[in-house]
C-alpha cells in the first residue's frame, strides 16, 4: 500500500499520513509550547522507560514498582513519556505519539500490530516515518540498530540518529548478556570503550534493549553512566512484565502482559533464562482485538518453543466485525504445538484450568500466565487453590 511521506506546511516540514480508511489524513500537532526536552521510548514494550531523574517527569505505560505509579511528577524542566502508534483514542484516530513533540526519542522495534487499525506493516512504518521526522535537528533520535525497519524509518529524522542495541556496530551496545543470580549482567560500550557493567532484575535481551535506550537518553542529558547503571540496578519492575505475584507449593506464578507473538516468545525466554531447569507452563489468553484474528495463527506455535507446556484458554469473547475465517483458531494452535513435540491443550475457561493446574503442578515448576488483561482472575485462583491443596502425601513405605 503506498504511503504519503514528509509533507511542506506553514510550520515547516511537517509529516502528513493516513492509513487508508483507517487513520485520517491528519498531521501532527504543531506544539509551540515545545517542553525543554521532552524525551520519548517508543514502542519499547510499554513500561521501557527508567526512572533515573528525580526531578523529570515521566508517564509510562505501566505501574512501576518504584513509585507505584503510572506517573511521577517533578518539578524539573524534563518529561519523559512513553508511547506508541496505536490511535490516541475513539474520537482521535491518529497515533498517540504524533501528539508529543519530542526532543529526544528513541525506536525500539517496529512490527505489525494492531491489526483493528493498521491493514499492513507498511502502514505502521509510514507513522514512524511521520514521527522520525518531527524530532527537530537540535535533539537526537536513538533507534535499535538491530531492527532493520527502524533503521529504515530513521532515514527519514533531520536530527542527529545515533544507534543501541547488541550488533557490534551500534553507538552503544551490549555484550556479555547473561544471568547471575537472577539478575541480567552485560558490558555496556559506547564506541570502542566499555563505560560500565549493567545489572539489572529485568530479565530478557528486549529488556536490554530498553535499558540502553533509557540509558542513551539520560546520558545525553548529562547523566553519569555510572549514576544511570545504579539506578538500572535499583529499578522495580512494571505491573505485569514478568511480574511475580507469588509462590505456593514450590510453584511460582509469574503474570504478563505478553498477547503478541514477538512479546510471548520474548518473555518466555526471559522466564526460561532465569528458570533453565524449571518445568515451565505458558498459560495464554488472546484477549487484544489483534491476538484474537488469525493473523498470527502460524507464528503462534513458534512463539511457545521455550515452554514445556502450553495450555490455552478460549480467546475473548467480544463482538466484532471479524468473519469466523478471520478469527484465531485455538484448537489448531494447540495441534500445531503437538506436533511441534510440545504437549498443549485448549482448556476454554479459567476454573477447568485452575483444576487442572492444581492437579498437575509439581514444586520447582514455573506458571507464567500471559493475558492482556487480568485473565478473569487467573493468577489469585491458582495460588488460592493451590494454598489450599495440600502436598501429595508421600508413597507409604512398605513393611
Amino acid at each position: 500500500e503506498e504511503q504519503s511521506g514528509p509533507a511542506d506546511d506553514e510550520g515547516g516540514q511537517r509529516p502528513e499520513h493516513a492509513c487508508e480508511g483507517r487513520i485520517p489524513s491528519q498531521q501532527p500537532d504543531e506544539h509551540e509550547d515545545r517542553p525543554d526536552d521532552c524525551c520519548q521510548d517508543d514502542h519499547a514494550g510499554k513500561g521501557g522507560e527508567h526512572e533515573l531523574r528525580g526531578k523529570a517527569d515521566d508517564r509510562l505505560g505501566g505501574i512501576t514498582g518504584n513509585f507505584g505509579s503510572t506517573f511521577k511528577l517533578g518539578d524539573g524542566e524534563h518529561f519523559v513519556v512513553e508511547g506508541d502508534e496505536y490511535d490516541t483514542a475513539w474520537f482521535d484516530k491518529v497515533p498517540k505519539f504524533w501528539h508529543y513533540a519530542p526532543l529526544r526519542a528513541t525506536i525500539n522495534n517496529i512490527e505489525f500490530d494492531h491489526g483493528d487499525i493498521y491493514p499492513d506493516v507498511a502502514s505502521i512504518v509510514a507513522v514512524f516515518e511521520a514521527f522520525a521526522a518531527m524530532i527537530p535537528a537540535e535533539g537526537a533520535l536513538w533507534i535499535n540498530g538491530d531492527d532493520p525497519r527502524a533503521v529504515a524509518v530513521a532515514e527519514h529524522a533531520t536530527a542527529p540518529v545515533f544507534t543501541f542495541g547488541l550488533g557490534p556496530d551500534n553507538t552503544l551496545r551490549a555484550t556479555d548478556v547473561r544471568v547471575e543470580q537472577g539478575e541480567t549482567v552485560a558490558a555496556i560500550w559506547r564506541g570502542e570503550e566499555q563505560v560500565g557493567v549493567l545489572r539489572t532484575p529485568m530479565l530478557g535481551e528486549h529488556n536490554v534493549r530498553n535499558t540502553l535506550g533509557a540509558l542513551a537518553l539520560a546520558t545525553d542529558e548529562g547523566l553519569p553512566v555510572a549514576t544511570c547503571l545504579e539506578a538500572m540496578r535499583a529499578f522495580r519492575s512494571v505491573r505485569k512484565r514478568q511480574e511475580l505475584r507469588g509462590e505456593r507449593r514450590g510453584v511460582l506464578v509469574y503474570d504478563d502482559f505478553a498477547h503478541h507473538p514477538t512479546a510471548v516468545r520474548e518473555t518466555l525466554r526471559a522466564l526460561r533464562s532465569k528458570h533453565p531447569d524449571a518445568r515451565l507452563w505458558a498459560i495464554f489468553e488472546a484477549k487484544s482485538n489483534t491476538s484474537r484474528m488469525a493473523i498470527f495463527q502460524g507464528e503462534y506455535p513458534r512463539a511457545f518453543a521455550a515452554a514445556d507446556r502450553v495450555v490455552l484458554s478460549a480467546p475473548w469473547r467480544k463482538d466484532s466485525h471479524l468473519r469466523d475465517d478471520q478469527k484465531l483458531d485455538i484448537g489448531q494452535v494447540a495441534a500445531d504445538l503437538g506436533a511441534m513435540g510440545i504437549p498443549a491443550r485448549f482448556i476454554p475457561e479459567v476454573p477447568e484450568i485452575v483444576a487442572m493446574l492444581a492437579d498437575e503442578l509439581e514444586p520447582g515448576d514455573v506458571v507464567a500466565g500471559l493475558s492482556g488483561s487480568n485473565f478473569a482472575g487467573f493468577h489469585d485462583l491458582l495460588l488460592e487453590r493451590l494454598a489450599a491443596t495440600p502436598d501429595a502425601a508421600p508413597p507409604e513405605e512398605s513393611s
